[in-house]
């Protein structure tokens, strides 16, 4: 229909004029209530946002020369977080002569019993598993 007819249209009906596809020819329109429209948008939006899954990254920070009562109550503390379904980031840190030598670290995080790639098995799924 004509713009000019579509525009009384509109106004009779105490709506708006809304152009729904520019691009196509003729190009299209709808009479709504765009303050309506533009609510209802805006709460199917905040609920969208409450419904997010929040996914949290712990993380848990060793030391090559760890004592291992201290590695299994760390080794622990990620085990209750894999199960808990939260993700984890493992970080091995290096102070002072510890730097010049950081081949020192094969006995805390790989190459034994206790790595953590041997966390991993202890996660419920194997999506969730300690990344290193």
């Amino acid at each position: 229909m004509p713009l000019a007819k579509a525009l009384e249209l509109a106004q009779e009906y105490d709506l708006d004029l809304v152009e729904v596809a520019a691009t196509a020819r003729p190009p299209v329109c709808k009479l709504m209530d765009y303050g309506k429209f533009k609510y209802e948008s805006a709460m199917k939006a905040r609920e969208a946002r409450k419904n997010q899954a929040h996914t949290v990254i712990k993380e848990m920070k060793l030391r090559p020369k760890i004592d291992p009562h201290d590695y299994d109550t760390k080794k622990g503390h990620v085990v209750r977080f894999l199960k808990q379904g939260d993700k984890v980031k493992i970080t091995i840190m290096f102070r002072g002569r510890e730097q010049s030598g950081p081949n020192s670290a094969t006995g805390c995080c790989s190459g034994s019993p206790r790595t953590s790639r041997s966390w991993a098995s202890w996660s419920p799924t194997r999506s969730r598993t300690a990344e290193t």
